[in-house]
C-alpha cells in the first residue's frame, strides 16, 4: 500500500471517531485534518505526534497563507536563526511571493538601537557577547505581523483547549508575549510553577521539544499556557476562557490581545 493511500485511510479513520466529526474551529462538519502547529514550523515538516485536529475545508485551507507567513515570523523569533539557513530562506521566498506586505513593514533598528535592545534582552554587554549576538541588527514587526501572531495565539487557544479539555471551544482567547529576559524574573517563574501540565513533544518517538514546547493548566471552562518555539526571543502567553466563565468586565492589561467571542454557539443557545 502506498503512502498516499495509507494517509488517506488514516484521515478517514481519525474522522470516524465521534469527538472528531465536527470542526474544532467553527463546529461545522469536519472533512479534513489540520496540523497545528503547522508542519512547516518544523524541520523536514516533521510535526509533533498528537497535534492533529478535525477541521472543515473552509477553516483549514483558509489558514494556509497565514501559516506560511507565520513560519517565517516564528523562525525570525529564534535566537539561533541564520539568514543562510535553507529553511529560513524558503519561508522568506514564499512570503515575498504570497504576503509581501509582511516583509515590507519590517523596520530595521539602527546599530545603536539594536545594541540597546540586545542589552535589554540579555542584561549585560558581556551576556550579549557570550551569546554570540555582537553585531546583530534588530527589527520591529509591523501591524500585519502582529495581527498574524495574534491569530496564531487564537488558533492555539482553540486547538489546545480542544486537545486537553476534549471539547470544542466557544469563548474568548486572551494573549500576550513576554521577552526572553522575563525568564530571569521571579514573577515569571511563579507563573511557570502553576502550569503543571508538561506534554511530551515527539515525532516517531524522538523528542522535538527543542523546536516547540509549552506548559499548561487545563480546567473546565479554561486553558492557560506559555508557549515557546526553538531558542525563543519571546514567550507566548495564552488564556482561553469559555463563554460562561468569562468575567462580565474582565480587566485587560496593556499589551494583551482579546479575540472577542469565537467558536460555534453552544447547543443550549
Amino acid at each position: 500500500m502506498g503512502d498516499a493511500k495509507r494517509r488517506q485511510m488514516s484521515r478517514k479513520a481519525f474522522l470516524t471517531f465521534p469527538e472528531n466529526q465536527l470542526c474544532c474551529y467553527c463546529g461545522g462538519l469536519a472533512n479534513e485534518i489540520d496540523h497545528f502547529p503547522p508542519r512547516n514550523f518544523f524541520n523536514k515538516r516533521q510535526a509533533p505526534e498528537g497535534y492533529i485536529y478535525p477541521a472543515c475545508s473552509t477553516c483549514n485551507r483558509g489558514k494556509s497563507l497565514d501559516e506560511q507567513a507565520l513560519s517565517l515570523l516564528v523562525s525570525m523569533l529564534d535566537w539561533g536563526i541564520d539568514d543562510e539557513d535553507s529553511r529560513f530562506r524558503t519561508h522568506l521566498h514564499e512570503v515575498r511571493n504570497n504576503r509581501p506586505e509582511v516583509i515590507r513593514e519590517l523596520t530595521a533598528l539602527s546599530s545603536v538601537q539594536s545594541k540597546f535592545h540586545l542589552r535589554q534582552m540579555f542584561g549585560t554587554r558581556e551576556a550579549v557577547s557570550n551569546n554570540g549576538m555582537n553585531g546583530w541588527q534588530a527589527a520591529e514587526l509591523g501591524p500585519h505581523s502582529t495581527d498574524l501572531l495574534n491569530k496564531m495565539c487564537v488558533w492555539f487557544g482553540q486547538t489546545l483547549y480542544f486537545k486537553h479539555n476534549k471539547e470544542i471551544f466557544r469563548g474568548e482567547v486572551f494573549a500576550t508575549h513576554l521577552p526572553w529576559s522575563a525568564i530571569r524574573h521571579e514573577k515569571f517563574q511563579e507563573i511557570i510553577s502553576k502550569l503543571s501540565g508538561i506534554p511530551n513533544i515527539t515525532h516517531t518517538s524522538h523528542d522535538i521539544s527543542a523546536q516547540f514546547f509549552y506548559r499548561y493548566f487545563a480546567v473546565k471552562g479554561g486553558f492557560y499556557a506559555i508557549l515557546q518555539f526553538r531558542k525563543p526571543q519571546i514567550f507566548f502567553v495564552i488564556c482561553a476562557m469559555t463563554e460562561q466563565y468569562i468575567p462580565s468586565s474582565p480587566e485587560i492589561n496593556a499589551g494583551w490581545f482579546r479575540s472577542g467571542l469565537i467558536g460555534p454557539p453552544m447547543m443550549s443557545d
